[in-house]
């Protein structure tokens, strides 16, 4: 198997949002097995991110590293947030568990025999892949974006037509420089690699769903409001309550409203 030359982060970012739109990607990274139970909060510290800007000097390639395939507007306070509710644009659509290893779910033959081929191909852990889509105009109709994705994952890609983790426009994916720290991978772990990288590469959402035989919707979409809790919430609190305080931080004091 060939290994593409190396890819930094910033630059895997940069070729899929843009020279601009890269310092907006939400990211996460952190060094602990990511399949481990724990407390909502600490699930929350993990996993809440933030933007690519602020955060990619900090992640380290021995650890999980994580962007989101969309990017999302700021919350009234000005705060970067993973939510449907502040969806911008679907930029990456991407395939997970591709591969004939052990973890695998998906036939790369049932990718390929639709003559749709990836911008990359990321293998996360021995065998098992990540195949990244860019789309060559960001689609910023979240229904449309979300009708895709659910219709890829009832298309029979995967044995049973349901793959939680492939679902939703505020994903998470692996990043190149990473390590998959899963404690079945030794005390090192799996270090990513990047197999395939054809940043030119691209598709369109209509060509991808016309590849599977999806209905795109054509009606407008109009984005939900964000209702902010924390003011009333916190008037309500004892400010001193660490644990209030920091779900407060990572901006999980927060609701949407259905569209």
């Amino acid at each position: 198997m060939s290994i593409v030359p190396f890819v930094s982060n910033k630059t895997f970012l940069q070729s899929l949002f843009g020279a601009d739109g890269w310092k907006r990607a939400h990211i996460t990274s952190f060094g602990e097995d990511p399949s481990n139970t724990r407390t909502q909060v600490v699930q929350a510290r993990l996993w809440a991110g933030g933007s690519a800007e602020q955060r990619l000097g900090r992640v380290r390639p021995a650890e999980n590293a994580y962007y989101s395939v969309s990017l999302f507007n700021r919350t009234p306070e000005g705060k970067p947030a993973r939510r449907k509710a502040l969806f911008a644009a679907l930029y990456v659509v991407v395939f997970d568990d591709v591969g004939h290893g052990p973890s695998a779910k998906v036939d790369p033959d049932k990718i390929t025999s639709r003559g749709i081929l990836p911008t990359y191909r990321l293998e996360t852990s021995p065998g098992n892949e990540q195949w990244g889509f860019k789309l060559a105009v960001p689609e910023p109709n979240r229904l449309r974006a979300e009708a895709l994705i659910d219709g890829l994952i009832a298309s029979g890609l995967v044995a049973d037509n349901k793959d939680p983790g492939q679902a939703g426009v505020t994903r998470y994916v692996r990043l190149p420089a990473g390590t998959n720290t899963k404690a079945k991978y030794g005390p090192t772990g799996f270090r990513c690699r990047l197999i395939e990288w054809e940043p030119s590469r691209v598709v369109t959402l209509e060509d991808m769903a016309a590849a599977w035989d999806i209905k795109l919707p054509t009606g407008a979409y109009v984005p939900a409001a964000v209702v902010s809790l924390a003011s009333a919430e916190l008037q309500a609190r004892n400010r001193s309550d660490v644990r209030f305080l920091m779900l407060e931080e990572l901006g999980l004091l927060r609701g949407e409203t259905a569209p």
